[in-house]
């Protein structure tokens, strides 16, 4: 991986931790955008994002890569527990996800942001 490619993803991280979700999203997506088999860029978005369908597509990417992966299986689990086979989530699941919800990724944690509609 060329050193512009990890410093990007190392302010995404930081961004991330200071609940800068935009600007690491912006970053994030660069990186995807260029290099579509990233796996760090890939689960570093999905602790980014607001959307829990937008969580599972990059989880899903994360899979690709890596079936393995067991914070991206765990992440996968819980949206599937709470996603409803309509396609939508009901209200009180998605606040239920977003208060519970906590990724171990490295030695951060990182926290889905709660969306404008939960």
């Amino acid at each position: 991986m060329e050193d512009r490619t990890q410093q990007q993803l190392e302010d995404a991280r930081m961004l991330i931790q200071n609940e800068q979700y935009d600007e690491a999203i912006s970053i994030l997506q660069a990186i995807v955008l260029r290099d579509r088999d990233n796996l760090q860029a890939w689960w570093l978005m999905a602790n980014a994002v607001e959307s829990p369908e937008d969580a599972r597509m990059a989880v899903k990417n994360v899979l690709r890569l890596d079936p393995n992966h067991s914070g991206a299986r765990q992440m996968l689990q819980r949206l599937n527990e709470l996603y409803l086979t309509c396609g939508d989530f009901h209200a009180w699941n998605i606040r239920r996800f977003f208060s519970r919800r906590r990724v171990a990724a490295g030695s951060l944690r990182f926290r889905i942001r709660r969306g404008a509609g939960a």
